[in-house]
């Protein structure tokens, strides 16, 4: 009987041993991040109910093999539950966050805008052609306090009304001398920072400081502004935009997209503009320099990244595309509102990043120009 109990109790112990030695290695491992892709068919859809993103995921092995795991894979929208599928379609406006799993494997984030009917491009007038017509991105860095800048109002004035040189660029006001001037904000704090020189007025080219024009006699500004021109003409532009701007009550989407005459990792900005705003400037000598325009008033994507949202390489003669959006300030008139929507390559061109851009009204469109 003493044999049996001792059996007994010799055979629970091996069943905790065993069992306590199990505990260690059944645990779950830690996810893993890095080896596991998310990708996504674009990024934004319209929020319809029926325009869909299809996600796909790979997964990398340690040998380096990449293997399409989506069929396997879970996909979730942050905060939410598991998608029952590898695609997502909305009936709501927004930003929606992705991630994926596999096993002990955890993807990358993905950020997917919903937002109302993204407006159509126009069409290409020339397809086969990558000799587009150049503007430059010509800023004009100001301020309400500022007793000179009227001087380079009227030289901007005077050069906008010669048709040999308006075609040449594109102007954004940046109200950056004081701020009290209703136009000034951080977005035009920091484009001063970066592309201006701390004397105002003063004009800048293409992102680029020391591509300028100091203030001096009204005659004397124009000439100025007609030799920066002059001596950056670009005879073959790197890339063309073409863009299509809508409205909401609370958002402004831009749909635009880039042609490479250079192959080359693209990014795309664009800045709200804001016309016929009414704002006392100290030195004026008319009441025009009291009525301001071009006034730049917001961003879209990262407004510390001042060249644009990054849309990826692109081959010669092939096009890239971006939907950006920008929501609506109550100070606006958006009736007096257009969007500058400008192509960089700062991976390859630091000093003049700005390749292209044009200006498209709100509700229109801009398509390719071509010389």
């Amino acid at each position: 009987m003493k044999s049996i109990k001792l059996l007994a109790f010799f055979a629970a112990a091996a069943t905790i041993s065993v069992s306590c030695g199990g505990s260690d290695t059944d645990q779950p491992e830690p996810p893993k991040r890095g080896n596991l892709l998310l990708t996504a068919s674009k990024d934004a859809i319209t929020s319809n109910g029926t325009d869909a993103v299809t996600f796909n995921v790979e997964m990398t092995e340690e040998g380096g093999e990449k293997i399409d795991v989506t069929g396997q894979a879970t996909i979730y929208l942050a905060g939410k539950d598991a998608l029952p599928s590898n695609s997502f379609t909305t009936e709501m406006e927004g930003s929606y966050r992705f991630y994926a799993a596999y096993g002990p494997n955890v993807s990358n984030d993905i950020t997917i805008k919903a937002m109302p009917e993204v407006p159509e491009l126009p069409a290409d007038p020339n397809p086969a052609s990558t000799d587009f017509a150049h503007r430059h991105l010509v800023i004009q860095h100001t301020g309400t306090d500022c007793g000179y800048c009227p001087y380079m109002m009227s030289a901007l004035a005077q050069l906008a009304q010669d048709s040999e040189y308006s075609s040449q660029y594109c102007l954004a006001a940046s109200h950056s001398y004081n701020t009290s001037d209703p136009m000034y904000s951080a977005l035009s704090k920091n484009i001063g920072r970066l592309y201006g020189t701390g004397s105002y007025p003063y004009i800048s080219m293409d992102l680029n400081k020391n591509l300028g024009v100091n203030n001096s006699s009204v005659a004397a500004n124009v000439n100025n502004l007609k030799k920066l021109l002059d001596n950056n003409a670009v005879a073959t532009p790197e890339a063309g935009i073409t863009a299509a701007v809508s409205a909401t009550s609370a958002q402004i989407i831009i749909n635009a997209s880039v042609k490479a005459a250079v192959t080359g990792s693209y990014r795309v900005g664009a800045w709200i503009l804001e016309d016929k705003i009414n704002a006392m400037q100290y030195g004026a000598q008319s009441d025009e320099h009291n009525i301001h325009n071009n006034a730049v008033r917001a961003a879209a994507g990262n407004q510390s990244i001042l060249t644009g949202t990054e849309i990826g390489t692109i081959e010669a003669g092939k096009t890239g595309n971006i939907v950006q959006t920008i929501n609506i300030d109550r100070k606006w008139k958006i009736e007096n509102c257009k969007v500058l929507i400008f192509v960089t390559n700062p991976d390859a061109d630091k000093q003049t990043p700005v390749k292209n851009c044009i200006v498209c009204p709100i509700g229109g469109s801009v398509a390719f120009e071509y010389k």
